[in-house]
């Protein structure tokens, strides 16, 4: 994943809460980046904001989704990011379902989609 954002010019990783928290968390660690977890809901209760982490105004950062069918999901960690005058640099997911994701996106980065994950599946069958 850290290889497919090389180049890439962002300040933090962002993620919607729960799927894409481990993958954040290793890419911070990676990157050397903070990243800042969007939550599904507000809280009522301890820090009772969305988020988890620091979002400042022009921060540019990348969001990072486990799977994406129709992409709705990364799309609302995009626009509450950009309510918060941050900017969104990318979004890079693990596997798109190849449902419109991509078409929502400026820069979408799938390490693998649907078709080539299940080519994947039959050609290991065929060899094994």
């Amino acid at each position: 994943m850290a290889e497919k954002l090389k180049g890439l010019d962002f300040d933090k990783i962002a993620c919607i809460e729960l799927g894409g928290v481990p993958l954040a968390v290793a890419l911070s660690l990676e990157l050397n980046k903070p990243y800042v977890i969007l939550r599904k809901q507000k809280k009522e209760h301890g820090i009772k904001a969305d988020y988890v982490g620091e979002i400042k105004e022009n921060e540019k950062f990348v969001v990072v989704e486990d799977v994406t069918t129709t992409g709705n999901s990364a799309l609302s960690v995009v626009e509450r990011l950009k309510s918060y005058k941050a900017k969104v640099s990318a979004v890079i997911v693990v596997v798109d379902g190849e449902e419109g994701a991509e078409e929502k996106f400026d820069v979408f980065i799938p390490l693998l989609t649907l078709t080539q994950l299940l080519g994947l599946k039959h050609s290991s069958l065929k060899s094994g």
